[in-house]
Parts: C-alpha cells; structure tokens; sequence
C-alpha cells in the first residue's frame, strides 16, 4: 500500500468510523438534542438568509439541505454535528501530515482533540455552529498551503471558498482570517498569496459566498447587530471587567484548552515533547506560518474583547486552537518511536471508546435526575398527545428552554404543524399557518413566560391563557432513555385557529 493510499484510507476511514460512532452514542442517549439542536430544527423548517444574528447560517443551510431528502429529524442534526468533529480530525491528520509529520504522529495530534473537554466532550453535548467553525479552521490552512504550491485561479479560488464558507459558520472566524492574512505578510515564502492578482480571486469568491448573509445582516440594521454581539459576549455597557482581567481570562481559557493535550503527550513521550527528533526534512515556513496563525488570533480576539469590555470568554470562542497539537507535533516530533506509537494507540482508544461510554453513562443519570429534561423526553409520544388534543394542522407556539422542553423536536412527528417561538425575533420562525388550529404549549411550575405572555402571541391565545386551567389539557410527559416520567405539560388548543 502506498503513502498516498494508507493516509487517504486511516483519513475517511477513520472519520467514517468515529461518526458512525458517535452518533450512535449521541441519538440513543439523547434523542431529544440539546439547546443548539432545538434550535437548528427550529430555524430550518425554512429556508432563509439568514435566522439569528447571534450567529452565520452555514449550519442551518446544510441541515436544510439534508433534510430535503430526509424529512425533518433530530437524528440528522445530531449526526451532523458530531460528523463536523469526527471530519475536523481527519483534516487535522491531513495537516499533519502535508506538515511533514509521521503517520503515528499525525494522528496522535489529530486525536488529540478528545483529550480537550471543552473541544470534544462538551461538544458532543450542545455546539453546532462552532463544530462546523472546526472543519474550516483546519480547511483554510490546508487550502492555503496548497495554494502556497501553485497559486493558480482555481487554487485562490479554492482558497475563497474555505475562507468564505468559515465566515459563515461563527463571527469571530473573521478574526481567525485577518491573522492568517496577517501572518502570510510576516513569513516571506507567502507573501505571494497576497499579490493583488492572486489575492483578487480569494476576495471574490469569499464576498460572493458570504454575500447573501451579509445583506440579510445590513437589512436587520447595525444597531440590532452591534447589540446582539453586546449581548453575546456579555458586554452591558458599565461595569466592564479590568484589562488585567480579561488577559488573566484568556489565559485560563487557554490553558483549559492546551494543558490536557500537553500533559498527556509528556506522560508518553516525556522530554521528546520538546525535542526535535531527526527526521525528513521539514517545511518550517508552513509551520512558522501556523503558529503565527495562531498566535496572532489569539492577539487580535485580546484586543477585540478589551476594547468591547467584553465579560464572555469560553473555551469555545478559541476553538481553532484545535490546531495546536498539530502545529506543536510539527515543530518537534519528526519520526515514529515506539512512544509515539503508544501515545497514539492511546489517544485513539481514549478518543474512541473511553469518551463516548462516559458520554453515554452521564447522558442516562442526567436523563434519570431529569433537573433538566429536554434531551431526554419522549417527543413521538408527546405529539401523538398533541395530535390527540386536535392540533395535526395549524401553529404551536412556546417559549419553553429547550434544555426543559424542545418543543422543536416535536417538527418530525407534526408535520403540519408550524412551530413557533415568541420569545425571540421573528425571523427565527416560519410565518404561522393561517389554516388549522393554532395551540400554545408550556410547563408548569418551571415556565413563567405564560402568566405575562409576550406581544408576539396571538390575542386569542393570550386571552385563553388568561383564562386559566380550564381550558388547557394537562398530562405528564415520559422520558426516552429511562422508565420514568418527565415533567407536566399543559397545552391550549383553539380548533378553529387564531385570527
């Protein structure tokens, strides 16, 4: 077997089995998702350009396009956001090893990801937009390394595509792109990438890709934009942390993310961590231009979150520090030693089995304390009780968390109901049906939206809330994943529909 053909083999191979994995794991426990689940099927019962400026639509585009053929499911959201993490491990292998690293060395940085909570366990939790955001934090790189070779039109325009496709998947992608174009200046072998005529093309075809959103945006207003990234990032206007404190936050977030991976890697390799290992000749500008990537993304979000007096730092917003291991692993570790395979084997098992059956046990006594139920109800069940109620056609409205109740969940098994949520903006719903009924769901002793109902819920609604218990049904839901009940859920039915 050949080079080529062994890296493209453990690559898709490996990324089919560790999906395939995953997503059993993932759909059994938690069949119901989880509040970026909820809301994915939720905005995709339409297509539009765009949903929430919270975040890009890349996501939402893709499910919408998947589920075109499949029909409305949660199964599908679940295995495509864990199929994003599972693929942004087989492009972190691909990395690897066009930076010249062994195959048991790149695939221990590759894996290395699953060592990382905040990267991989908790993603397998609740992240869609930011799995997605991982794919393409590997995907420019690669594309610009390969435009590096040869920059020819079709490699920049390639090169824009990645770029233009990572815009749309998280905002803070923007910051990751002016660093790479940052560091292609300071590392001379690509500065050719940024000649205006090679350069051109990128812009182009990245300002085409993102340009539908970018209008959508424009349309909502600078102000309504502004202020959800305000409202995003914590960012209330007085009060703003000390500068001191928002470096002292990066670092800990930094530190959460790059420890795990640096201790595991020493307890196998030990000095070798730091050492570099005579081997094949390196591309060491490729790997200078990735850490300066890197860093300098890393310098750049410091400065932005100063100068908003940003309060919100997660270990999701560095999500490209995915990479690190790769870039580390480059500068150092050049051949295969039997620690090195060890430290493989090792990841691979941890990544593969040891986190997924830990997933999987935490995911049932969660579902069995139920504190917080969504993920875990009977959603075929609890629309056979809506059915039943008399709303198979028509509109439901809620505004239920979706980590108590995802009322979205409940999209495949109504299909000619229309959900709506009235607690956000509009445009993250369909336009409510104008035939059938129309109902509001909610939960009580845990909602209190429904005793000062929001605006956006129809007067007939309002008035029947208003009214009290007598004219709601009431039942109690049942779990999924465990013999046990779930939480009380009160819905009003108006059959004749609202005006």
């Amino acid at each position: 077997m050949t080079r080529g053909l062994r890296d493209r083999v453990l690559m898709w191979g490996g990324w089919l089995a560790l999906w395939l994995v995953l997503s059993l794991v993932v759909c059994l426990t938690m069949p119901g998702g989880r509040s970026d689940d909820a809301e994915i099927l939720q905005h995709v019962q339409f297509l539009a350009p765009g949903y929430r400026l919270r975040n890009p639509p890349l996501f939402e585009w893709i499910s919408w396009s998947v589920m075109t053929l499949t029909g409305p499911s949660m199964a599908v959201v679940l295995c495509l956001r864990v199929g994003c993490v599972a693929l942004m491990m087989a492009l972190l292998y691909k990395l690897g090893r066009v930076l010249s690293l062994s195959t048991w060395g790149a695939l221990a940085a590759a894996l290395s990801v699953g060592l990382v909570p905040n990267l991989y366990y908790y993603a397998l939790f609740d992240l869609t937009h930011t799995v997605l955001a991982g794919v393409f934090y590997v995907a420019l790189p690669l594309a610009v390394l390969w435009a590096r070779a040869q920059p020819s039109v079709v490699r920049m325009a390639v090169l824009g595509l990645m770029g233009g496709l990572g815009l749309l998947t998280k905002h803070v992608f923007v910051i990751y792109v002016a660093a790479a174009l940052l560091s292609c200046a300071v590392v001379p072998s690509f500065r050719r990438l940024l000649q205006p005529r090679h350069l051109l093309v990128a812009v182009v075809v990245a300002v085409l890709v993102v340009s539908p959103y970018a209008l959508w945006v424009i349309q909502q207003g600078a102000d309504a934009f502004h202020l959800q990234q305000q409202e995003s990032l914590h960012v209330d206007g007085h009060g703003s942390p000390s500068r001191l404190m928002v470096v002292v936050r990066l670092l800990s977030v930094v530190a959460a993310v790059v420890l795990p991976w640096m201790v595991w890697r020493f307890l196998f390799i030990g000095r070798a961590l730091w050492q570099v290992a005579p081997g094949p000749a390196r591309d060491q500008e490729a790997v200078r231009w990735l850490t300066w990537t890197l860093g300098v993304t890393l310098l750049l979000m410091l400065l932005i979150w100063m100068a908003q007096g940003a309060q919100r730092l997660e270990p999701h917003h560095v999500y490209f520090l995915a990479l690190a291991p790769v870039a580390w692993a480059a500068s150092f570790v050049q051949v295969d030693t039997p620690k090195v395979k060890r430290l493989a084997w090792a990841t691979l098992v941890w990544t593969a089995v040891v986190v997924p059956l830990v997933f999987a046990v935490n995911a049932h006594k969660t579902a069995s304390r139920c504190r917080e139920c969504g993920p875990y109800v009977d959603y075929p069940e609890l629309a056979r009780h809506i059915g039943e109620a008399g709303l198979t056609q028509g509109t439901l409205y809620y505004a239920s968390h979706t980590r108590l109740l995802s009322v979205p969940a409940l999209v495949p098994y109504l299909p000619g109901v229309q959900m709506v949520r009235v607690d956000v903006p509009a445009s993250e719903s369909p336009v409510a049906s104008r035939q059938g009924a129309c109902g509001v769901i909610w939960q009580p002793g845990k909602d209190r939206w429904q005793q000062s109902p929001p605006d956006s819920l129809p007067v007939a609604l309002r008035d029947a809330l208003a009214a009290g218990q007598p004219v709601a049904v009431q039942w109690t839901a049942r779990l999924a994943t465990t013999n046990r009940d779930a939480q009380t859920v009160s819905l009003i039915v108006l059959p004749k529909g609202c005006p």
